[in-house]
């Protein structure tokens, strides 16, 4: 796709009206904002909803980057969850503290959220035709550091699937008692994006053009069928 044309497609969707009804979250019911959580992630998810009411394809929300404590969302509503992201790492100057953010900020505000949109989407009807994948780059490591942290670590970490073809209520795979290394039905990069293919409805076979026309499958993987509904 040429330069001029993603322009072109950006500029229809500022002028949309039907997205620009998706992003008015003031719309919503003061308890339903709430139930979400009056944070920048909480709203985030609240307006990915909104997203997919309006018929958006793939929607990314990242957890967001918020280094100042006094910080606000755009409706003028505090922001509690005020700390850089995941970036925990211990108590040295320049560093997040670890336990405390987890505790107080980070994983309130992740489970509010996060059952507050998979209630939102199922009581709407979405959520079957919707796939939820909250994941990240990598782990935390399972040795807690002499800064009372914990390091970046990717031999090792989970991700959460819902809706859009998967099989829920259960969990795959496990590490070692130290979290250290997988234990049982390590799951690869690959294996990983052709299950999320595989719900999508696009084979792991597909191919796609590169830039010089040649043919490049979409994953190496191969789905992991105990995770879907339809094996």
């Amino acid at each position: 796709m040429e330069m001029h044309e993603i322009y072109q497609r950006a500029f229809r969707l500022i002028d949309s009206r039907l997205a620009t009804q998706a992003f008015q979250i003031d719309r919503e019911p003061p308890s339903l904002r709430e139930r979400y959580g009056m944070n920048v992630f909480g709203q985030s998810l609240l307006l990915a909803r909104r997203l997919v009411e309006a018929g958006v394809p793939m929607i990314t929300v990242y957890w967001p980057d918020r280094k100042e404590p006094e910080a606000f969302i755009n409706n003028g509503v505090k922001d509690n969850v005020g700390v850089p992201a995941w970036d925990t790492h211990g108590y040295k100057v320049g560093k997040t503290p670890n336990f405390p953010s987890l505790r107080d900020k980070l994983l309130p505000a992740l489970d509010l959220a996060s059952t507050a949109l998979l209630e939102d989407l199922t009581q709407r009807g979405l959520l079957a035709q919707t796939l939820v994948v909250w994941t990240g780059e990598f782990g935390r490591s399972p040795r807690i550091n002499g800064d009372a942290g914990r390091d970046h670590y990717g031999n090792v970490f989970s991700a959460m699937l819902s809706g859009g073809g998967i099989r829920g209520g259960q969990v795959y795979g496990s590490s070692d008692r130290h979290g250290a290394f997988p234990l049982d039905n390590p799951v690869s990069a690959d294996a990983f994006a052709a299950t999320l293919y595989h719900c999508l409805g696009v084979p792991p076979e597909t191919t796609i053009p590169d830039r010089l026309g040649r043919p490049v499958k979409v994953t190496e993987g191969e789905p992991i069928h105990a995770l879907v509904e339809r094996g």
